[in-house]
């Protein structure tokens, strides 16, 4: 375990910044015990508002590096944001007693989602005094036993504070199957390797310090090509920025509607350019990941919580209601609109995508189908409970966790019933994350792993 960032006093308080370290290939051997010395020393540094990376740019032979599983579960709602896990050998009843593999206690509390890189998931969590959530940290288990592999500990150089219900470690980390990107509300944003080892800090709050809103922020960084993109939706320094996700370092930056959001930025391409859509209250705009450039922007209602996802050859968007479009289709500015329907409104939930079927979960517990070949609605059928948890879908059932910590198992079909529920106890804010061997759900303070029996 580690506490990194160097300390200083601002506003008779103690805080940790960082500046830039770069070590050159003949380098590349030290030890982390000579980084972290070096971190250590760095007290006496004149600190920089404009710049705050720790670029450890030693790129280490490690034996011990896990192998990257085409069953990974890289970012929020895992690989294109669909919440799918077919394949996967996920329970059909949930039992405490037949299907809890392990749980173990988190350091602090967070919404934030667990990723999974190998037989690897990280999670992340915040905590402090009150509601000063200045203690940032990072963990990593092993998958198959639960224990902790390693500890991260960071202090916030942000505005540690959100919503009673929310945390600072509220967005999801991302990987790129080889480094880890944290993200907190405070917009701080550290990369690390899957073996725990710092590479570079990113404190963007000192470049943008009005970044910040009422409750929170919660919006989940995606990589894409070459960048880290993180969106920053708030109502003072509001916008998107792709970072260079081997430095840490600003590639572009693109200003946003200074208005509180938390949807999460997608990824997808075009002719095999990477491309990344974020949404927001007034539309849903794509930007071109190697430089910026706005590639096509549609004024309209864009969700504010619900996440977009990509479908391969089209992306999904709750923009005024649930939209279909064909992003490689642009004309006069706009993409092609295959469908829209204004009945069809995801609410906290992102959509859960299975062949050619949608499925919205209201925050009131309502599931609703949708037919992607033509937006038409089918089923409704109430689970009850009140949701912010995205559910998972695998092999024809549904996987949802409500707030109050009962989840339950919905069987999929013209006519849906609910076949389980298990009582975790614990509030669950957080989305699941999935591999082939069964079902991770974070609740506020702990990690649980779900398996069949």
């Amino acid at each position: 375990m580690a506490v990194s960032g160097p300390r200083h006093r601002r506003h008779g308080k103690e805080d940790f910044s960082i500046k830039i370290i770069q070590f050159d290939e003949k380098r590349l051997q030290f030890e982390t015990a000579f980084l972290r010395k070096a971190i250590s020393n760095m007290n006496s540094f004149q600190m920089n508002r404009t710049l705050i990376i720790v670029a450890a740019a030693f790129m280490m032979v490690d034996a011990l590096r896990p192998n990257v599983h085409a069953s990974d579960w890289l970012e929020f709602l895992g690989n294109n944001h669909q919440a799918n896990a077919n394949g996967a050998q996920l329970p059909k009843s949930l039992n405490q007693d037949k299907n809890v593999a392990w749980r173990v206690e988190l350091p602090a509390r967070g919404p934030a989602g667990p990723i999974i890189v190998g037989n690897r998931i990280i999670v992340t969590s915040s905590g402090g005094e009150g509601r000063q959530q200045d203690r940032m940290h990072v963990n990593c288990y092993s998958t198959e036993t639960g224990e902790e592999l390693w500890h991260h500990q960071f202090w916030a150089t942000g505005r540690p504070f959100s919503h009673p219900t929310s945390a600072n470690a509220a967005p999801t980390p991302a990987s790129d199957g080889e480094r880890v990107y944290a993200f907190f509300s405070s917009n701080d944003l550290v990369c690390l390797d899957l073996n725990g080892k710092m590479l570079w800090f990113r404190g963007l709050t000192y470049d943008y310090p009005k970044a910040a809103n009422d409750v929170g922020m919660s919006s989940s960084p995606t990589i894409v090509g070459d960048v880290v993109v993180v969106q920053i939706e708030n109502q003072g320094d509001s916008f998107v920025a792709g970072l260079n996700k081997l430095t840490g370092e600003t590639v572009w930056r693109q200003p946003r509607l200074q208005s509180a959001a938390w949807a999460s930025p997608i990824a997808y391409q075009v002719n095999g350019e990477p491309h990344v859509l974020l949404l927001g209250r007034d539309g849903a705009t794509a930007y071109r990941a190697r430089d910026g450039e706005i590639a096509f922007k549609m004024e309209g209602a864009g969700s504010t919580v619900s996440s977009a996802v990509n479908l391969g050859q089209q992306l999904l968007l709750p923009f005024d209601g649930l939209t279909l479009i064909d992003p490689s289709q642009i004309s006069e500015g706009q993409p092609k609109v295959i469908w829209k329907s204004e009945r069809l409104r995801p609410s906290n939930t992102s959509p859960v995508i299975d062949g050619t079927t949608a499925y919205l979960l209201s925050s009131r517990g309502v599931l609703t189908s949708c037919d992607l070949t033509d937006g038409s609605r089918g089923f409704q059928f109430r689970v009850d409970g009140s949701y912010w948890s995205t559910p998972v879908v695998a092999n024809g059932y549904l996987y949802a966790f409500s707030q109050d910590g009962t989840g339950k198992v919905v069987k999929l079909g013209d006519e849906p019933e609910v076949v389980s529920e298990i009582a975790m106890e614990e509030t669950i804010l957080a989305s699941p994350a999935v591999n082939e061997t069964g079902l991770f759900v974070r609740t506020e303070n702990a990690l649980w792993k779900l398996t069949a029996e």
